[in-house]
């Protein structure tokens, strides 16, 4: 077994076992650090060299996909980057859903909400454009939205979860979304 750190009332602490999932990375737009004060909340972290405030990904899959889009964005590739852009429901027509033990039927014009009454919404991890290669060079200027979310684990109640908000989000919006 190997030593893994986790986060417990604020702090990393170190313990032995087995390799964790889903470690948070913070990054700082001005120097490109990625490291963080531990005792800061989970996502307000300010850069210890620049004073920067840093930017908060979930796992380190999303960081490195962050970081490769990046690099797109910069040849050319794609544009438009965003990151943590949200969605809510409201839909133009009457919709009925079934999705796995879910069900839910969508009135027209009105935005769905969850018991709480707050709007019911999908944040998607990255949105941005990129070039759609036809083969004919007239045509090739054409761009296309992309709607990208990082999975690690795709099973649990979290995973179902998202499974609907995609799910709403090709019903409502017309938008495919990418797994990665």
């Amino acid at each position: 077994m190997s030593d893994v750190t986790f986060q417990v009332g604020g702090r990393w602490k170190q313990t032995r076992g087995s390799k964790m999932r889903n470690k948070p990375v913070w990054e700082c737009p001005g120097c490109g650090s990625t490291s963080a004060p531990c005792h800061t909340p989970k996502k307000r972290a300010k850069c210890l060299s620049c004073g920067q405030t840093m930017i908060y990904h979930q796992s380190q899959k999303e960081f490195k996909r962050w970081k490769e889009l990046q690099q797109l964005e910069k040849a050319g590739q794609i544009r438009g980057l965003e990151r943590q852009k949200p969605f809510t429901f409201t839909p133009m027509e009457d919709i009925e859903i079934f999705a796995g033990q879910f069900w839910a039927t969508l009135k027209a014009g009105e935005q769905l909400v969850t018991k709480q009454r707050r709007p019911f919404k999908y944040v998607a991890d990255f949105v941005y454009q990129e070039k759609r290669f036809t083969g004919y060079p007239a045509y090739d200027d054409d761009w296309q939205q992309v709607t990208e979310d990082v999975k690690g684990r795709r099973k649990g109640a979290a995973y179902e979860l998202f499974w609907l908000k995609r799910e709403l989000m090709r019903l409502v919006h017309g938008i495919e979304i990418r797994e990665i």
